[in-house]
């Protein structure tokens, strides 16, 4: 799988041993860093995060015509309604509590994929003639 994903050290080993290629930054700056030189599918992203937070990074990945469609998880020990309100409302795709289970989490992230396969689909045009449709 071509699948970039950004987090922290600790899920690299389950994350690579299911075939996704993984890119780690432990503190927000970084992360950007990161994002921007090669561009993810899917993000996981910890709310509590040094130098720049989740949600300002959430903010910044979705405010980017460069970076809107990439795929944002949290994944965050911050458990009250606003925290997941606030997350799922600036364009989180998913919210996960810490702490998870390995493989539910690699089951959410190809959830995610899968959808955000489906999203891409949807952004193309479409040319109609008759009954027959062209994506392009």
């Amino acid at each position: 799988m071509k699948t970039k994903l950004i987090f922290s050290k600790s899920l690299d080993y389950n994350l690579s041993k299911e075939g996704f290629d993984v890119n780690s930054a432990l503190d927000g700056e970084k992360g950007l860093v990161l994002v921007q030189k090669e561009i993810p599918d899917l993000v996981l992203l910890d709310l509590m995060l040094p130098s720049i937070d989740g949600i300002e990074i959430c903010r910044q990945l979705k405010a980017n015509s460069a970076t809107r469609s990439i795929s944002i998880i949290m994944v965050t020990a911050k458990g009250e309604e606003s925290d997941i309100v606030l997350g799922l409302g600036i364009g989180a795709d998913d919210y996960v509590l810490k702490p998870f289970r390995p493989r539910e989490l690699i089951a959410r992230v190809k959830s995610v994929l899968r959808r955000g396969g489906l999203r891409e689909e949807e952004d193309q045009e479409v040319l109609s003639f008759d009954e027959l449709n062209f994506r392009l």
